[in-house]
């Protein structure tokens, strides 16, 4: 039972930070668009443009790293289920290495977000915060799993369209 909670936990943290895991992907294109988005929401001066948008590009790099190490279990954890007699014990590993990665994660977040702070104006920030976590539309749908033109909708959305 214990073992089951560890995973359910797991788990559900994974989807708190799914909103990272495209920040650490490839290719701007995706980004452009909702930091933008962003941009015109909060009237950001060209000053706190520029600012943001190297935070953000610090906290991608950093992100990256991140996820490659977390893929790199993920391949070690398919591999093991997929032997005739995993071991539960090398499993519960992985998952206690998951689950500090996942930590690292909302902690960098969290120092994105404190970072952010110092940049915005009061106003600006509480702006970003309240729609940064808004909860699950009717549909359990939430800002960053919102499905669109480019198809999106796997949990996976974009830090910057908050």
């Amino acid at each position: 039972m214990k073992k089951k909670s560890i995973m359910l936990g797991l788990m559900a943290s994974s989807l708190m930070v799914s909103p990272l895991a495209v920040s650490a992907q490839p290719g701007d294109t995706m980004m452009q668009r909702p930091f933008q988005k962003m941009i015109n929401d909060l009237k950001l001066t060209p000053d706190q443009q520029t600012k943001l948008k190297a935070q953000h590009k610090q906290m991608r790099k950093e992100g990256k790293l991140i996820f490659e190490q977390m893929k790199g279990i993920r391949d070690k954890v398919r591999s093991e289920l997929l032997k005739d007699k995993p071991s539960k014990a090398a499993l519960d590993d992985y998952a206690a290495q998951l689950a500090e990665l996942h930590k690292q994660l909302i902690r960098k977040r969290h120092e994105h977000l404190l970072e952010a702070k110092a940049i915005l104006t009061p106003e600006q920030f509480s702006k970003l915060v309240n729609h940064e976590w808004q909860g699950p539309g009717p549909e359990g749908v939430g800002p960053h799993m919102k499905k669109g033109k480019e198809g999106h909708g796997q949990g996976m959305g974009d830090m910057d369209d908050r």
